[in-house]
């Protein structure tokens, strides 16, 4: 910046050289010097944040504090005229202050649903270089007036949005903070917008005072007018009011010089060359696994965890007359079973379900003091001649798979028989006749048939790559770069470096490990540094840094799908409601008593009531209301947690109703209960 300023006025001093090459000159010789003032940068006028941030801003007038330095040349002519002659460095910042559109509810701590109320604020960093060419009249010895258009080149035009709560009182971002940064980047970035030459307007008052021989002391004020906007798009412009002070050298001795043109035969004056220093600056976009490319960097990683405690259904269901397990359940060999796990089953209630002789066989290897009773029975409308004997064939089958595949010990299953089970379903209908073909499971241990608990934990990490957008202006003689991304407590987590000037655009595969245990700590304002570093032959440097925040989300999931945030959801199934039947049976007193030990004072608990295909759909809705009722009730007898309520959603099949075990597990209540996670 320094060298481009020199390099300007160098250009200004030979511009008054060729004017005084006129015919006379005043008394006043030449004067150079350079000047500083204090700025006030006045922003007019109406602009958006663009279409690549998160949140979009809409602002209006705002105001900034600012400089200006530079160099200077005067040329006088005549008595009381002179040419004024300036290139300096303008940092025209400004802040902007917004509501934002479409203001959302939050809900508070007592559940009250209230607006969130914020103020996007918007620090805008603008830097031009300005040449001016300004006439200017003595009105006395001292004091002068002068006028006269300018030019300002941007250099860098770039802008960071934050937003803050306004209400209500106390209320924090995920950061633990009450502001958060919405998104920094330059203007130029944005393919629709540039940003345009200023053609400007200054008016300058000043005074000249004498300290030291030929060296004067010049205080000044001023209002820059501008003519064009900022941007290309926008209709957005800045005005400047500034005061500060200039220091004049005259050449020479003040006395009336008659200057002549320069002779042919003299040699011509070389100009200095001057080399400028890089300037570097890097901005970061997001790639997603689908190949889209967001305007900005961040990383977001998303993990949702989900508890389901599933019901083990102690039934095995056989066809018409036989006493062959039916393909559906899943058997194994004895190679398989040491690498069954059932914390490793699909989150499924029925394919927990088919795997049922498996968890008892486990259970029962690791339980070597629990007993099992298999119980056969049958339907005698559909299963034929030989009844007894089929009903122990059942039973048989099942304890023969256990002792040979599982290695249990024959003495510790127990085979009974009878016709119709002890809880019979509806013989009227062919589902009922088929629930009622069936063996029976029941233990000495609760631990061999207590439900199974499946625990999912999913992470997503996006995106998939930080794309780095590098640009180094006055590269010509760029000697080496470096860019490096590290972690906020400065550990490097890539790097990359070579001769020369950059390429346009590196990527950076994430680590998506990584990511994930950088995402999970607790730490304020958490994000990843780019810093990218240039140097030239010359030994001048540059570096230019820009941020990629880190954003941290925990969900689950409720059994329609619907995703909750910072929460935990633990799903609870309560079957064995007898046919047609709305109360808790004795089977589930075990789950019971673990949902009441799971419910905190600050605990959300959804009750949903279900019922199989049979009967009528009023009929069905109204059982299925019976149902989470009774449970609710059963909980509220306990305990009370925040918030309960029940509903009942009648024949909504969840399970499929064409096999009896499906009948069996949509003949619910599933039971929710969701717990706040703590900060």
């Amino acid at each position: 910046m320094k060298k481009t300023i020199l390099i300007l006025t160098a250009i200004l001093l030979i511009a008054g050289n060729s004017l005084l090459s006129q015919e006379e000159k005043s008394e006043r010789n030449i004067r150079i010097g350079m000047f500083g003032a204090g700025a006030l940068n006045m922003h007019s006028g109406q602009f958006s944040s663009y279409d690549g941030m998160l949140i979009c801003g809409t602002f209006d007038d705002g105001t900034g504090i600012g400089w200006m330095a530079g160099n200077s040349i005067e040329v006088p002519f005549g008595t009381n005229f002179s040419f004024f002659g300036r290139a300096f460095f303008h940092k025209a910042d400004g802040d902007f202050e917004a509501p934002p559109k479409d203001p959302p509810r939050v809900s508070l701590d007592d559940g009250t649903l209230v607006y969130l109320t914020t103020e996007h604020q918007l620090d805008v960093s603008l830097d031009y270089v300005q040449i001016e060419a300004l006439g200017a009249y003595y009105v006395s010895d001292k004091v002068y007036l002068a006028l006269g258009p300018g030019v300002a080149i941007p250099t860098h035009a770039s802008y960071t949005q934050v937003e803050e709560i306004q209400q209500p009182f106390g209320l924090k971002f995920r950061n633990g903070e009450s502001t958060r940064q919405i998104a920094s980047a330059n203007f130029d970035d944005n393919p629709n917008t540039e940003t345009n030459l200023r053609i400007t307007a200054h008016a300058l008052i000043g005074a000249d005072f004498l300290i030291a021989e030929n060296l004067y002391l010049s205080p000044e004020a001023g209002y820059i007018f501008p003519f064009t906007n900022v941007l290309s798009n926008n209709d957005w412009s800045v005005s400047t009011l500034h005061a500060g002070l200039a220091l004049k050298y005259e050449l020479g001795t003040p006395e009336k010089v008659i200057i002549k043109e320069p002779s042919p035969a003299l040699e011509p004056v070389t100009e200095p060359k001057f080399t400028p220093s890089p300037i570097a600056s890097i901005k970061a976009k997001s790639l997603l696994e689908n190949g889209a490319m967001l305007e900005f960097g961040q990383v977001t990683v998303s993990e949702e965890n989900n508890n389901n405690y599933v019901p083990i259904l102690p039934y095995i269901f056989f066809d018409a007359g036989k006493s062959e397990l039916q393909n559906r359940y899943i058997t194994l060999n004895s190679s398989e079973i040491n690498n069954f796990d059932e914390s490793t089953l699909q989150d499924s209630v029925l394919a927990v379900y088919h795997n049922m002789l498996n968890i008892v066989g486990s259970r029962m290897q690791k339980n070597t003091n629990a007993n099992l009773t298999v119980t056969g029975c049958l339907e005698p409308a559909d299963d034929g001649r030989n009844q007894n004997k089929l009903a122990s064939s059942r039973a048989q089958r099942v304890k023969d798979y256990l002792v040979n595949i599982w290695g249990i010990p024959a003495d510790r299953i127990i085979t009974k028989s009878r016709e119709l089970p002890e809880e019979i379903s509806n013989r009227n209908v062919a589902e009922g006749r088929e629930e009622n073909r069936r063996v029976e499971l029941s233990s000495n241990s609760s631990d061999i048939l207590e439900p199974v608990r499946l625990i999912t934990h999913n992470s997503e990490v996006s995106p998939k790559s930080i794309v780095m957008q590098a640009n180094v202006k006055y590269d010509e003689n760029l000697k080496s770069w470096d860019l490096v991304a590290n972690y906020i407590d400065n550990t490097q987590l890539w790097n990359k470096s070579g001769n020369g000037s950059p390429s346009s655009s590196m990527q950076w595969d994430l680590d998506r490990n990584k990511m994930i245990e950088l995402a999970r700590k607790d730490v304020q304002g958490n994000h990843i540094s780019l810093k990218l570093k240039v140097i030239d032959n010359e030994g001048n440097t540059d570096e230019a840094n820009t941020a990629v925040p880190i954003f941290y989300e925990k969900k689950s999931k409720y059994y329609d799908g619907e995703i909750v945030k910072d929460s935990i959801v633990e799903r609870y199934n309560l079957i064995f409601f007898d046919y047609d039947m709305p109360l808790i049976n004795e089977e589930n007193e075990s789950t019971f008593k673990t949902i009441l030990n799971r419910i905190n004072t600050n605990s959300s608990v959804s009750i949903t009531g279900f019922t199989d295909k049979l009967g009528t759909d009023e009929y069905n809705n109204q059982l299925s209301i019976d149902r989470a009722k009774s449970v609710e009730k059963a909980i509220k007898e306990r305990v009370v947690p925040e918030i309960i309520f029940s509903k009942g959603v009648g024949e909504t099949l969840i399970y499929d109703n064409d096999l009896p075990e499906g009948r069996f597990y949509n003949r619910t209540v599933i039971v929710e209960i969701t717990t706040p996670l703590k900060r």
